[in-house]
């Protein structure tokens, strides 16, 4: 049985992009992601995690390595100035024993983390790159970039962000996000 989704593209490579194609790749599916910051910056300073997503991080395989930069726990103690320990605030138990319940880490950790299994995941990155043209047809899209390349996909993830360009193309009239 062939599958119906051979070749992917993710516009946009922050956390949710990069997520999106180290799963495709874990299904042998060849994976496009371009990122329109030739630098592959994350903005930001510290991120809590919740226990959905340190499960997701297990199921992608960067838990251990999130675990080793950041923060993972299963409550929090709140202390006093001088130490003494005031409560023990539990947080809930998602499904997995062996999965911390909540952490937090630095986004640029994070980011690294995750660019690097993406790199490892044979994902083709191209960096300072985005598309200009999306053109749906019944087998998929053709799609436009800023290099002047074009290809052909099975499947768009737009995956960039609350301002998405993908959104704006392929969606015009839907309403833009507003505080």
């Amino acid at each position: 049985m062939t599958p119906c989704v051979n070749k992917v593209l993710v516009i946009g490579g922050g956390f949710s992009g990069m997520t999106a194609a180290i799963e495709l790749r874990k299904r042998n599916i060849e994976t496009d992601i371009v990122e329109i910051d030739p630098n592959w910056r994350t903005e930001g300073a510290g991120i809590s995690i919740g226990g959905a997503t340190l499960r997701a991080f297990k199921t992608i395989g960067i838990l251990d390595e999130f675990i080793k930069v950041g923060s993972a726990h299963s409550g929090l103690d709140v202390h006093a100035p001088h130490g003494l320990h005031l409560a023990h605030i539990p947080t809930p138990l998602i499904g997995d024993p062996d999965i911390p319940n909540a952490g937090a880490i630095m986004r640029p950790a994070l980011a690294k983390i995750l660019a690097e299994k993406t790199r490892q995941s044979g994902a083709n990155i191209k960096l300072g790159c985005t598309f200009t043209d999306i053109k749906q047809h019944e087998n998929g899209a053709d799609v436009t970039f800023t290099d002047g390349a074009t290809a052909t996909y099975d499947l768009v993830i737009g995956a960039d962000g609350l301002f998405s360009q993908v959104r704006k193309t392929v969606f015009p009239e839907a309403a833009a996000p507003r505080y």
